[in-house]
């Protein structure tokens, strides 16, 4: 199968399990999804590990700040371009108190959970940032400095493990491919 058709398989998969809790997003166990996530993944042969922002925005953020890196078969570690990120708690890591009104009607416009290649991730950061720093600028306050597009990318830097560490894995099965890892 043609890696392209991979990724949208992957994706569709996924949206498939997330697309009937959208009701109740904020009562759903990201943990226990995240793991129901990865045992789909492995039953198709797709790497999945589940990683920990280090970054310095982790302890501002009153949501989670693990996110899913997915590997297609026959891709490298290394890879970005065959690589998928799901983050359940992507919408809630840009959720401001003082918002401007602009900012909470495009708030409102924002899917919860992430599930996209990592090149997409950059790009729907650096959109919902601009909108973010556009919002702190007519309210009269300065961004602060974890508010930034780099500080946000960073946090989703699964190759540089001074700032995101692989959490522990949920699945202990002794045959797991993720068990040893």
């Amino acid at each position: 199968m043609h890696k392209s058709y991979a990724i949208e398989y992957v994706k569709e998969m996924i949206f498939a399990m997330l697309d009937p809790l959208a009701g109740e997003w904020d009562n759903v166990d990201k943990d226990d999804l995240y793991q129901k996530i990865i045992t789909k993944l492995l039953e198709i042969s797709i790497d999945a590990r589940l990683f920990e922002s280090v970054s310095s925005m982790a302890h501002m953020c009153s949501e989670s700040d693990k996110f899913l890196v997915l590997w297609l078969p026959g891709s490298s570690l290394e890879s970005v371009r065959d690589t998928l990120v799901v983050d359940l708690h992507f919408k809630g890591r840009f959720s401001l108190i003082r918002a401007s009104q602009k900012y909470a009607l495009f708030y409102d416009t924002i899917e919860p959970a992430f599930v996209g290649t990592a090149a997409s991730l950059h790009k729907s950061i650096k959109i919902v940032c601009a909108e973010m720093a556009y919002s702190f600028k007519v309210s009269g306050m300065e961004l602060p400095p974890w508010r930034t597009e780099a500080v946000y990318k960073n946090s989703y830097d699964f190759q540089n493990k001074s700032k995101v560490q692989q959490a522990s894995v949920f699945i202990n099965e002794p045959d797991s491919p993720l068990s040893s890892a």
